[in-house]
């Protein structure tokens, strides 16, 4: 970790880092962080094009040139459109390392063979978040194809093109619509609403419904809860 005094007087581990220009990702670190967890998303920024990352008096702080995310090849597209591609070639591929990251049995391992493993997971990791990139460059030409469309014939409502593809199903909004329907099924059930209202969460299998309620919980977690 970087250690800055009132001077500014910095000793870089690599020289060529006094000349970027560096910005707190206030987004997505927007508090301070620990080494190891820094170490950790260094190494997926590292591994996803993002370059490096530094910890400066705990704050994490990434160049302020963006990323650049490899496109699928016109020989991959083989005449596919952006969306085609995606359910094709990139989901697959990415469920694929999903089920090896999810798959291992954590639980079971030590602390140094966690540790050890770290820089494995950082790369599998970033190979998902990888291929959810690979497709970007073509479904953005294809929604500005359907912008212009909606601007050359529709005038005023050129907006509707955003409207129209807001409703295209999509993980985010299922994993909502799944919670949404939990929350109602723990309505339907006092003695399950109550127990969680009041924090009493050791009490829900041996509440009234409490058992398929936490069995719909197990469901909703297994598919959603590793987002």
């Amino acid at each position: 970790m970087i250690r800055a005094n009132d001077d500014f007087d910095v000793e870089w581990e690599h020289p060529e880092d006094a000349e970027r220009s560096w910005l707190r990702d206030a987004t997505h670190s927007p508090g301070p962080e620990v080494p190891l967890a820094h170490s950790m998303m260094a190494s997926f920024r590292g591994a996803t094009g993002g370059g490096p990352s530094l910890l400066i008096n705990g704050y994490a702080y990434s160049p302020a040139k963006a990323p650049r995310f490899p496109e699928l090849s016109d020989e991959e597209y083989a005449g596919r459109s952006g969306s085609q591609a995606w359910f094709e070639l990139c989901l697959p591929r990415a469920e694929s390392l999903v089920e090896t990251v999810r798959g291992r049995d954590y639980a079971s391992m030590t602390a140094p063979e966690l540790a050890s493993l770290q820089p494995t997971v950082a790369e599998e990791s970033a190979a998902i978040s990888l291929e959810t990139f690979r497709t970007i460059g073509r479904m953005s030409e294809e929604f500005e194809a359907l912008r212009a469309f909606c601007v050359e014939h529709f005038g005023e409502r050129a907006g509707l093109a955003l409207e129209l593809t807001r409703g295209a199903p999509n993980e985010t909004t299922a994993a909502a619509e799944a919670l949404d329907r939990l929350s109602g099924r723990a309505r339907d059930l006092p003695e399950v609403a109550s127990a969680i209202a009041s924090g009493r969460f050791d009490d829900l299998e041996a509440a009234d419904g409490g058992r398929e309620f936490l069995a719909e919980l197990d469901s909703v977690l297994e598919r959603y809860g590793w987002r």
